[in-house]
This record gives C-alpha cells, structure tokens and sequence, in this order.
C-alpha cells in the first residue's frame, strides 16, 4: 500500500501514515462521497474502489473506525484487507479499545507499530507476539516521558524498550553499540542464543527456529487455556431447510508457561483441519503424520488454526418461522415472528442441552416503510424499529423451552401506496430475517479436543478447553 488513512464513520481524518511518497488527501472523496452520502451505511461501503486512474481504495470497517489504504499498484486485494484487518487486531491488543481517543492520545505508539508491521508499502512483522518484543505497550510511565522530555525522545526510548534513564546515557549506548556493529536495542535479549540474556540485542528469543516465543520466560502460575469458537454462516429457506451453509473455526489458545514447552493436542476429528491454515509454531510434517498437533506456544493470546467447512451439514438449535404480509390496500404489513428451541440439535440424545443466548433477529425492511407498532413475549426480550436502518429488531438474552418466544407487528409506510419508490409491488416485496447467536460449550461441527500434553518443562499447568458456537447473519427467507 502507499498510505493509510485511518477515518471515523463520519469521514473525518484521524491519523494518516504514507509509505511511498505522500499521498493527497484528495485521493480518498470518492470513499467519501459515498460514505456521506447518507444512502448507504457505513458497513456496507464496498470494500475495494477506484479512485482514479492510478490509485485504489480498499479499507475495513470495526468499531466505528475505518482504515483505509490507498495503492497505486498491482496487487490482490485480499492481501491488503488481511492487512488491514491484521492492524486493527494489533491496535486493539495494545488500547484495548479502538476508538478515536485512543488514536489519538497513543499516536506515538501506533507510528511506531505501523513502521514495523508495513516497510516501504510491503508487509513486515505482523505476528503480535514478535509486536511486542519490538514495541512496548503504552503505559502511565510513557506518557509521563513523552510529556516532559518531548516525542522525539519518547518514540526513541518506546522503540528501544526503555522507560527512563538520562537522555546523555542512552545516546552513549547507542552510540558505542553502533561503533562496535552491535543492535542498540534493550539489554537482557540473545536472539538465537535460547537464554534471553546478554546485551546488545534487540529481541529476546529461544531460537531462530523458535522466533515467536520470548526466552527467560517465567510464572508463578503456569497454564494454557483453548478456546475453539465456530461462526456458522449460511441461508434457510421459509420451510426450515438449510439452502447452504458454511462453519468457519478458529482454535485460540492463551499460553502463560515458563521455559520451552513442548505441546501435543490430541483431535478427536482431524479430519477436520484438513483446510487449515497455522500458526508457525506448528509442526505440520507430524500433523500429517499422525493427526497431532504439535507446537511450542508463543506467549500469551495466539490463533493456533483457523479452518473452514463449507457445505457443511449444520443442526441449528432453534427454529425461525416468520412470516410478513402486506395489506392489499397499500395501507401497511403484519409481521409475525416465532422462535422455538429444539432438543437434542448437537446429535447426541444423551448430551446436556445448551442454552442459546444472545439472540439477536433483525428484518431490513423497504426503503417506502416509516415505522412499525411491535410488541414481544420472550422474558427480558426487547423489541424496536431502528429508523436509520429501516429494519425491525428483536433480542432476546436467553432462549429456553420455558417460554414462548414471539414478536408481531403492524408495519406502516410513510405514504399510503400499493408500490414502492421504484415501482415495484409492495405486496411482492420479499424480505429476510437476520439472525445472530451464541451457544456456549458446543461445537457445530463436532470438533472435539481429547488431550492437550505438556513436556519439557517441570511443572504441571493449569489447563482446559472451552467451545463456543457462534451465528453470525444467518438469513432466514421469509414467508409472505
């Protein structure tokens, strides 16, 4: 990429970084006409544009922030948009919230991530973990610095991982590592050198074959956690049919262990990993093998996989019947919506039941339609027309088989009329309900972990596996 613009939802510059050349910001109106334009929201902006003969748009939209890059090159869009989507990750790892005061209070910190994740337009370092070797984390003490001694010196000593000293000792340092060829970078690194002691170095590592994990490492208590979390995406049609539908995984581990752990995850399905994609750390040759996982864990928070069933064979845990009709005199619709639990929908008649929470349907309704009369039954449910989205939406905490769970509706227009703005039958209008939800301790896809072994180390560690289904726009056709 050539630049990055980084925008609020209503098209205003927060931060700008150019990597080849300075790029205007003249470039990015035609992003911006149709962001303000106020016909379509933000999240529907498509996500690759042109903006002129030579250069082109492409960005991603989270949180109320947009990060837009602008390329005059060749180059696949995937690419950029994983890279995208790869920064707001690690700006979100480190201010934990993405939000224009963050930007812009730690917008020394994130120049510093942006130099190293993207050199000269190309990708660079964007593993979180190496990250954070490079780029310390904000903190009170570097504000502190930055306030007094100025951002010049700030920048310095956050890239070189220093909190404090005196200016005169540090420039010594650096000066006598740069005399005697050696990294001016903190002390207490040895990249290669598996200890993570000596000076001069500007990563502590256990090896360069083992360049995401930190050396040294040590925890009063030691434990790994898992985290397997499947969004299930996909269409069914008005008679509860699945028309298609797709399970993508991710297997998150969180790793706080001392020394060089050797990991082995024991699959009861690894058939299902066949289309994975791994973190490095995985040794793949063995996974092939023998259907093990095997790896030595970077420290902290890391997606050990990622995979994706498509066309796969999914039991929802609930049933959607709705149904919407629009009145032959053109003077509004009803909407009715039912949501039902079903029993047994993981498989195995004996297995506990989950509890299918945060239930969210939401139904776009016709650009003619200018407000609705609802009204629901589910206990600590809500119901409510959003106008700037012109859709209904009903949420629901909790879905259980105790209650009945029901939402109905009038519907009205704007202006009494049988058609629609572009002519079309309204009575003919066809409409979907969106639906999201979350069940934990279940795995759409059966994915199921056996065992997680730890060796090489003399402890013995905390832990544990945890699953998670998730939907996520799951389009449920409408009768009318």
């Amino acid at each position: 990429m050539d630049a990055l613009f980084i925008l609020n939802e209503n098209g205003s510059f927060i931060v700008e970084k150019h990597f080849r050349g300075r790029v205007p910001r003249t470039v990015c109106e035609p992003f911006l006409d149709v962001l303000t334009s106020g016909t379509v929201q933000p999240h529907l902006v498509p996500k690759v544009m042109s903006a002129d003969s030579r250069h082109a748009l492409l960005h991603v939209y989270r949180d109320k922030i947009i990060f837009l890059a602008v390329t005059a090159r060749e180059v696949c869009p995937l690419l950029v948009l994983e890279l995208l989507e790869r920064m707001f990750e690690t700006v979100q790892k480190y201010f934990g919230q993405v939000t224009e005061e963050s930007l812009r209070s730690q917008f020394s910190t994130l120049y510093l991530l942006l130099d190293e994740m993207v050199d000269g337009g190309e990708p660079a370092t964007t593993d979180v973990n190496i990250l954070e070797m490079l780029v310390q984390a904000p903190s009170v003490l570097h504000k502190v610095v930055e306030t007094v001694s100025g951002g010049a010196r700030a920048l310095s000593e956050m890239a070189f991982g220093r909190s404090g000293g005196s200016s005169s000792s540090n420039v010594q340092r650096n000066t006598a590592a740069a005399i005697s060829g050696e990294p001016s970078g903190p002390e207490g690194a040895g990249m290669g050198t598996g200890t993570g002691v000596g000076a001069g170095a500007g990563i502590s590592g256990c090896g360069s074959d083992v360049w995401w994990r930190k050396g040294g490492l040590s925890y009063a208590a030691n434990e790994c956690w898992m985290d397997v979390i499947e969004t299930i995406v996909g269409a069914i049609d008005g008679n509860g049919r699945v028309v298609h539908s797709c399970v993508n995984g991710e297997i998150s581990v969180n790793s706080k262990l001392g020394g060089i752990p050797d990991c082995a995850l024991s699959l009861r399905t690894p058939a299902l990993l066949e289309d994975a994609s791994f973190h490095p750390c995985v040794r793949i040759p063995k996974f092939h093998r023998d259907g093990l996982l095997s790896f030595c864990p970077p420290d902290g928070d890391f997606k050990l996989a990622e995979y994706s069933l498509p066309e796969a064979q999914v039991a929802l845990p609930f049933e959607i019947k709705a149904v919407l009709v629009f009145k032959a005199d053109g003077t509004g619709a009803q909407l009715s919506v039912s949501a039902t639990t079903r029993q047994h929908y993981g498989g195995n008649p004996n297995a506990p039941q989950h509890v299918v929470e945060n239930f969210r349907l939401a139904v776009p309704l016709p650009s003619f339609v200018g407000g609705a009369t609802l009204s629901q039954t589910s206990p600590g449910g809500a119901v409510r027309f959003a106008k700037a989205q012109r859709a209904v939406i009903w949420t629901v905490p909790k879905l259980t088989d105790e209650h009945k769970h029901n939402m109905e509706g009038t519907i009205s227009y704007e202006v009494e009329k049988e058609r629609g703005p572009d002519g079309a039958d309204t009575r003919n209008v066809k409409c979907v309900a969106l639906v999201d939800f979350s069940v934990k301790g279940w795995a759409v896809s059966g994915f199921k972990v056996d065992s997680l072994e730890i060796r090489g180390v003399n402890y013995k560690p905390y832990k544990g596996c945890r699953y998670t289904t998730l939907g996520s726009g799951l389009e449920f056709r409408i009768d009318h």
